[in-house]
């Protein structure tokens, strides 16, 4: 399959000639005809017989060999190789399973023509590592030249964490969440709404006004594309100061309370719709508590909901038989609501 070449050289001396055996080339030099070295004594046709080897072993492109976090949908590509035909590539999550395979088994993707040096995956599962191999095939010989097997792993299936917060990023509860204009569920105050979804557009809504709420924005604006677990946020304004708060316990002008539950349970209370925090304030004197500030001494402090998730406090050193005052002032950011003077009274 080569163009004859010639040279003059003297004769009755020994000379040695040889063929160049290209190693990225699948032909193998096999013999030299007649014999080297030789001494030419006239004109002598010397003649290199090449036989035809296995095509060589396909080499990765990508995925990058244990590559991690790829999207469930991938382009095999891989480098070509000489005297190769076709491709013959499997895929599947058994290494054993891969390195194995052999033609029309449940790990054989697909066979692709030489110079194609890339296939589409199919759909993959999320968080799950797969295994894949090349071999090279010449269909003169009717020689396969086994590949490596190579991994990836694709990226665990998104989660979308779903929160609707007020002014002092408190949890609002009960929120609706829609998914493409259907409703899917609510928005928690003690933990976030999560909904797995697949990588790609997505587009969630919210209610424009919930309850004593009118909504603000919607982080990041819709539709969005999620390629990782993310976090979507509705944020709510109260569109008026809160109400006064309410006691829980003890009730107002109660008696014969026990030190003792007040120390295991707090004092507690009850807060209204839109309320984002709240001063406490505790005495022994009714006109100290009524007219104190927050830089009084019957100032206890400022907490938001999501900091007394109970709604409770506790004072340390009660005493028996003795009255006690408190008050709530409930804030948002349309103002404050000033709370109304409770009491109770210990047991003896």
């Amino acid at each position: 399959g080569t163009t004859p070449t010639s040279t003059t050289v003297n004769t009755g001396t020994s000379h040695n000639a040889s063929f160049f055996d290209d190693p990225t080339d699948c032909n193998v030099l096999s013999n030299i005809s007649p014999g080297q070295p030789m001494t030419y004594n006239a004109n002598t046709t010397v003649t290199g017989t090449f036989i035809s080897g296995p095509p060589p072993k396909a080499t990765v492109v990508s995925p990058l060999v244990g590559a991690t976090g790829l999207y469930p949908y991938q382009t095999l590509r891989w480098n070509t190789t000489n005297c190769t035909n076709y491709y013959h590539i499997y895929l599947g999550t058994s290494y054993t399973g891969v390195m194995n395979a052999t033609l029309g088994d449940a790990y054989w993707l697909t066979t692709t023509p030489h110079p194609n040096n890339a296939v589409n995956s199919g759909p993959l599962a999320y968080g799950t590592t797969y295994y894949w191999r090349v071999d090279s095939y010449n269909s003169t010989t009717v020689q396969t030249t086994k590949g490596d097997v190579w991994w990836f792993t694709t990226v665990s299936k998104p989660k979308v964490f779903i929160d609707a917060l007020d002014d002092m990023n408190n949890r609002i509860h009960a929120v609706p969440v829609y998914y493409s204009g259907y409703y899917i569920g609510i928005t928690y105050n003690y933990q976030s709404f999560i909904v797995d979804v697949d990588v790609g557009s997505h587009t969630f809504g919210f209610n424009s006004v919930y309850d004593c709420y009118q909504r603000d924005s919607i982080t990041p604006s819709q539709p969005m594309n999620v390629v990782a677990d993310t976090s979507l946020i509705a944020k709510y304004l109260p569109t008026n100061r809160p109400i006064a708060a309410s006691p829980s316990f003890p009730p107002n002008n109660s008696t014969n309370v026990l030190v003792s539950q007040l120390q295991t349970s707090g004092i507690s209370f009850a807060i209204s719709c839109g309320t984002s925090s709240f001063d406490i304030y505790f005495g022994e004197n009714f006109l100290n508590v009524q007219n104190a500030t927050t830089s009084s001494v019957e100032y206890v402090g400022t907490y938001t909901p999501t900091e007394r998730p109970g709604l409770n406090f506790f004072i340390s050193n009660l005493i028996n038989d003795k009255d006690y005052y408190w008050r709530i002032d409930a804030k948002n950011l349309r103002g404050s609501t000033k709370g109304s003077i409770w009491s109770f009274k210990t047991a003896p």
